[in-house]
C-alpha cells in the first residue's frame, strides 16, 4: 500500500511540475498527461501485487493455523492407555538401563538435572547418549521402575514418572506425540 501511495505522489509532483509554469506547449501537456497515466497505470500494477502478496500471507497464516489446530487436535486424541503405554516403554528402558531406547523415547533439546553444562539442558540425542551410565543413578531407577504408571495425571509440565524426585517427565510435543522432555535422577 506505502508503494503505491509513493507511486501517485511522485507521479503527481512530476505532473505538477510540467505544467506547474502554465503557459506550456501542447507538447509539453501531453508530456504530462503521459507521464501521469503510466503512473496510474503503474501504481494499479503495485496495488495488484501487493493484493497477491497479502493474499499469499493471509493463506500461509491459515495453513498455519490450520497445522496447530491438527497438532491440538493430535494432541486431544492422546488416551490414558497411551499415556500409560508411553510410560511402561520408559519405565522399561529405564529398568534395563538401556540409554538408546530411553533417547528414543526423548525429544530434543531436553532438561536432565545431572548435566552441569548448559544449565542442564541437553541439545541433541548424541549427547544424550554420551551421558550413558551416570544417568542411571539406583535411586532414578528404583524411583521410575516402582511408580504405578496406570494411573497418571497431567501436571502443568506433563506426565510424571515417580513421586517426587528422581522422576521422568513426558508431554505431547509439538508433532503431537508423547516425548520424555525432563528428567531428574538426582
Amino acid at each position: 500500500m506505502k508503494k503505491r501511495n509513493y507511486v501517485v505522489a511522485a507521479a503527481s509532483a512530476l505532473a505538477l511540475a510540467l505544467t506547474a509554469c502554465g503557459g506550456g506547449t501542447a507538447e509539453e501537456t501531453t508530456a504530462a498527461a503521459q507521464t501521469t497515466e503510466a503512473a496510474d497505470e503503474s501504481a494499479e500494477e503495485t496495488a495488484s501485487e501487493e493484493a497477491e502478496d497479502e493474499t499469499a500471507e493471509e493463506t500461509s497464516e491459515e495453513t498455519e493455523e490450520s497445522a496447530d489446530a491438527e497438532s491440538k487436535a493430535e494432541a486431544s486424541e492422546i488416551t490414558a492407555e497411551d499415556v500409560t503405554a508411553f510410560a511402561e516403554e520408559a519405565a522399561s528402558a529405564v529398568m534395563n538401563e538401556d540409554i538408546e531406547e530411553l533417547a528414543d523415547l526423548t525429544a530434543f533439546p531436553v532438561y536432565v538435572a545431572s548435566v552441569t553444562d548448559n544449565e542442564g539442558v541437553v541439545e541433541d540425542r548424541e549427547t544424550f547418549v554420551a551421558l550413558g551410565d551416570s544417568l542411571f543413578t539406583d535411586a532414578f531407577v528404583e524411583a521410575v521402575t516402582s511408580a504405578d504408571v496406570s494411573s497418571l495425571e497431567k501436571t502443568e509440565a506433563g506426565y510424571v514418572i515417580g513421586d517426587g524426585t528422581p522422576n521422568i517427565t513426558f508431554n505431547v510435543g509439538e508433532d503431537g506425540k508423547l516425548a520424555i522432555t525432563g528428567i531428574n535422577n538426582q
